[in-house]
């Protein structure tokens, strides 16, 4: 009877052990039981998943100030107190486990006080053994998962994040500072190395902050790395900044200037300079020069499911739940990237600023990036500004001065504007005018499978409201900038 005992310990111990992976903790999902309907968002009030004896761990005193200057000193972090970087901390060689996890996230102040954290490395690599069964959602990044934190004043030298596995059912969100951040601050923080995502069914997020924020503020952060995402069957979600934006979430004065890619075998890959996938969320006086791709892999659609490819210069589908959460864009621009969506056998959609718009509004923004869309069955959404403007989106005061081509089979259904590649006509229901003061560039390019698109062009974005400009000297005058909001450069004609 003892020996059976020892055995049943051993074995229970074991499994412990196994929930325990190198990105933080894997934390089961129980507020949804069907993948196909999963949205990949986060629902920290759920508190189905406390381990337990979490309660006996080590976490900190919140009531503390803890000084870091060694690896070891960083490595001894807790999730609660404020923690302050003393000096340059390298970080090579030193195998990291995120702090923080979705039920005992970090709640406390990391000050890097301007100070840099270099080569730090965070690996995730867990393949499917078959004897797990359920949701599971994998945090990779300095942070696991953060609520009601602080991160200020940090810089992140040659970074290098991967989170993969062949899980059925992983949600994997990856970052430098966090794989989550809920309700918490990030200001002042520069990045650079990257961050790859990979999982064979669900959702991957990932962003060079963050895989996925909700009520977080980002403000004053610069990157420089290169986002990845690869999901083989359903959502694949990659920004230069932040992967999927949930409600709450506002960007201000941050840019990105890495590459930024989405791929999903059969699934949908939303590919943004910012944000991949950005929900009742607001983004002000911030830029991207990243060159941005989305793409279905498959030549062809799994068990009748057709895909869709959304690129954007600064987002790929901004969306919102209702008018109350409008998703807010204004005084920002894409500029110098190049933004490519390929379809494949599936639908394209790109835009210089988004490649899809629904219940959201611009303000005063531009993008002077290129777009181009392939496909080779479906459709094709894209304009100079946005692929496809859909009810509840207004523009004020924006432009677009970039080239504009599709390559496509000749089936598909192309839909290329010079501004946006389609804008419903005003109903009942949406009494409105989309596009005002708006204007666009008639020196651009615009090509279907290498030539002109000439009258399959959608001009002015279906002639409503929509001026144009021949000379990029005219664009103070017509589009009246508010230069209390805009910094003017001397010789330059378009704010910066």
């Amino acid at each position: 009877m003892n020996l059976t005992k020892r055995f049943i310990a051993l074995f229970l111990a074991a499994l412990m052990c196994l929930s325990l992976f190198a990105c933080g903790k894997d934390e089961p999902v129980t507020d949804n039981g069907d993948p196909d309907d999963f949205t990949g968002t986060i629902s920290p009030e759920d508190d189905n998943n406390k381990t337990d004896g979490e309660d006996t761990v080590d976490e900190g005193d919140e009531t503390k100030t803890y000084e870091i200057r060694t690896a070891d000193d960083l490595k001894n972090m807790k999730r609660k107190g404020t923690y302050v970087l003393k000096n340059d901390i390298d970080l090579a060689d030193v195998e990291w486990t995120p702090v923080g996890t979705y039920t005992a996230p970090f709640v406390g102040v990391f000050d890097g006080n301007g100070y840099t954290l270099k080569n730090l490395s965070v690996t995730y690599d867990k393949q499917d053994t078959g004897d797990t069964i359920g949701f599971f959602y994998s945090y990779c990044g300095l942070f696991g998962v953060t609520n009601g934190a602080t991160i200020k004043n940090v810089k992140f030298e040659n970074a290098k994040i991967e989170s993969s596995t062949t899980f059925e059912y992983r949600v994997v969100y990856a970052g430098v500072i966090a794989g989550a951040l809920i309700d918490s601050e990030v200001t002042d923080c520069q990045i650079s190395g990257s961050v790859t995502a990979k999982s064979l069914r669900f959702v991957s997020a990932a962003g060079s902050v963050a895989g996925y924020t909700k009520k977080t503020a980002l403000t004053n952060c610069v990157s420089s790395a290169d986002v990845t995402v690869q999901e083989s069957s359903n959502r694949a979600e990659a920004g230069g900044l932040i992967g999927n934006t949930a409600v709450g979430t506002v960007i201000t004065g941050c840019s990105s200037e890495g590459a930024v890619t989405a791929y999903s075998d059969v699934g949908i890959a939303y590919s943004g300079g910012l944000i991949g996938y950005a929900s009742a969320t607001k983004v002000n006086k911030s830029f991207s020069s990243s060159a941005v791709t989305a793409e279905i892999t498959s030549s062809a659609p799994s068990e009748g499911k057709v895909g869709a490819a959304y690129a954007g210069g600064l987002i790929g589908i901004v969306t919102a739940a209702s008018a109350d959460t409008r998703s807010e864009i204004s005084y920002s621009y894409a500029i110098n990237g190049k933004i490519n969506a390929v379809g494949n056998e599936n639908i394209a959609f790109a835009g210089g600023l988004a490649a899809k718009s629904v219940i959201a509004s611009f303000k005063n923004c531009y993008t002077m990036s290129d777009v181009a869309a392939q496909t080779n069955l479906e459709i094709v959404y894209l304009g100079g500004a946005l692929g496809e403007i859909m009810n509840g989106t207004t523009v004020v005061g924006c432009f677009s001065k970039n080239n504009v081509s599709a390559t496509a089979a000749d089936n598909t259904n192309i839909y290329l504007g010079s501004f946006s590649g389609y804008v419903p006509e005003p109903n009942e229901e949406n009494p409105v005018n989309y596009i005002t003061a708006s204007i666009y560039y008639t020196g651009a390019s615009y090509t279907i499978n290498g030539s002109d698109a000439g009258d399959r062009l959608v001009k002015n974005a279906l002639g409503r409201q929509l001026a144009i400009f021949s000379s990029i000297d005219s664009l103070t005058f017509d589009l009246k900038w508010d230069k209390a909001e805009w910094n003017f450069v001397d010789g330059i004609p378009y704010p910066v």
